[in-house]
């Protein structure tokens, strides 16, 4: 997905490249880190950020998806609801249906 985003002229940052992959680092801190940069969040780990969505009420927006590996369905879901809806998705939940 990072890829295909980035082809698209998305600006991507992974928490990998961020220094934040693979270590346990709960979830209200990726979120927090997410923030501060100004990031929207994209996971599939629905439940934990469906549960923060609803307990931090200031983020640049959390998208999740369910688990598929059709990365280019997801991202042509992803894209075209925000290009039709216009609105700004901080402090926003999406769940992206493909």
């Amino acid at each position: 997905m990072v890829n295909l985003l980035r082809a698209d002229g998305h600006d991507v940052l992974t928490s990998y490249e961020a220094g934040q992959a693979n270590q346990g680092i709960p979830d209200a801190q990726v979120l927090q880190y997410a923030t501060v940069s100004d990031c929207i969040l994209i996971t599939e780990n629905r439940q934990d950020f469906i549960d923060l969505h609803c307990t931090i009420f200031h983020h640049a927006g959390i998208i999740i998806f369910k688990h598929d590996r059709d990365y280019a369905g997801k991202i042509k879901a992803m894209t075209d609801f925000l290009n039709e809806d216009g609105q700004s998705v901080e402090n926003r939940l999406l769940r992206v249906m493909k």
